[in-house]
């Protein structure tokens, strides 16, 4: 792979059909194995969640994971929100140049939700440049970094897989909201795909079809390199787990 640099922060809409096409292709690259529809319909509706149904989908960051110096990804700076204790939040704004504010406090003053301007590292995220780069990325993250939840997934139960993030520090919003969205949307999911879709019914992609989609050699040569990146990250960190990944 070559070396990470900064791209432009460029939102890249994604519709439903094609963001469930592509975690049954990327699960099936990581994983050897087609998944379930719940697992699939626990995955897009956090993803939905997280990204305002892909419309607030950022360089194909599909978890909005949070990129770090050194962490082998490219990257890119958007605008954040963040919700904190009042003394780390009010901490953060002193240090910040101006580039976090405080939006609200709540929780009777206990809490804060922060506003965070690029560039300041909390809002550096991974970037990708294309949509399976960004499935991909987001499948091995949670299956190695949020391994705890990964049972959930596997379950198809998104009410256990929200606490289970929440647990492991995957986002920082109420949790209580997070999972009643999070099953809210998981329960409708189904009404956005085409009828009959199932994970089943995706096929393979061959060169010709990729071209289709846009996806040059030099992407499917990328893909590759981040599967591999991605596969040796799961065995190694699932066994001798290292840095945490941020995230929001």
């Amino acid at each position: 792979m070559s070396a990470p640099i900064e791209l432009p922060d460029v939102k890249t809409l994604i519709v439903p059909l094609d963001a469930a096409d592509a975690l049954v292709l990327a699960w099936r690259e990581l994983f050897g194995e087609t998944p379930k529809l719940s697992s699939v319909f626990v995955l897009l509706a956090q993803e939905a969640l997280e990204t305002g149904w892909w419309k607030a989908c950022h360089c194909f960051n599909l978890g909005n994971a949070k990129s770090r110096e050194g962490d082998g990804h490219d990257w890119t700076f958007f605008e954040c929100g963040e919700n904190l204790s009042r003394a780390l939040a009010e901490r953060i704004v002193a240090e910040s140049g101006g580039l976090v504010t405080i939006k609200r406090y709540y929780d009777g003053g206990k809490s804060a939700e922060i506003k965070i301007k690029p560039k300041h590292p909390y809002c550096r995220f991974r970037a990708f440049r294309t949509l399976r780069e960004g499935m991909i990325d987001y499948l091995g993250l949670l299956r190695r970094r949020f391994a705890s939840a990964w049972p959930a997934v596997l379950a198809g139960d998104p009410k256990a897989f929200a606490i289970e993030l929440s647990k492991a520090h995957y986002y920082t919003a109420p949790v209580e909201q997070y999972t009643s969205d999070l099953v809210s949307i998981f329960l409708h999911f189904g009404a956005k795909l085409p009828a009959g879709w199932t994970p089943d019914s995706v096929g393979e992609e061959d060169d010709e079809a990729q071209a289709e989609l846009g996806i040059t050699a030099e992407d499917r040569k990328r893909i590759a390199g981040l599967v591999a990146l991605t596969a040796k990250r799961m065995s190694d960190e699932l066994f001798a787990p290292s840095q945490p990944d941020d995230v929001s």
